[in-house]
């Protein structure tokens, strides 16, 4: 397929279709400037860190062991009251104050990264 058939074929997508696509092009470009957030990666591993919406953040991790491959997915569900997080869709259980004001930091983090590498806005303040 040539750039303008694929060109094309994109703008023939319904909108909500092409609006969801970008979507999801825009979280994959975040979560690839902040996959260190938490520290460095190990080696063979994939870290993804993202916001979904104002109300949800994604963790998600993988690694090697002996035993294999292992998979942790960990979802943070804010509210005006708490923050709850699942981890591989398991029963919801509010977070520690610590673990809520590391999650803070790493949003911040995360928004000023995607600020300056990817929306190129910088705080002129």
């Amino acid at each position: 397929m040539n750039i303008f058939t694929q060109f094309f074929s994109k703008l023939s997508k319904n909108p909500e279709q092409r609006r969801k696509e970008i979507l999801n092009e825009l979280i994959r470009q975040e979560s690839s400037i902040s996959r260190d957030i938490f520290g460095p990666i190990p080696k063979g591993g994939v870290r993804e860190f993202f916001c979904l919406d104002e109300h949800n953040w994604v963790w998600h991790e993988e690694w090697q062991t002996t035993e294999g491959r292992k998979t942790r997915v960990t979802r943070y569900i804010i509210s005006n009251k708490n923050i709850v997080k699942t981890i591989n869709n398991g029963h919801p259980q509010s977070v520690s104050l610590k673990e809520a004001h590391n999650l803070e930091k790493a949003a911040k983090i995360y928004l000023h990264r995607a600020k300056k590498h990817i929306y190129n806005k910088t705080n002129k303040s």
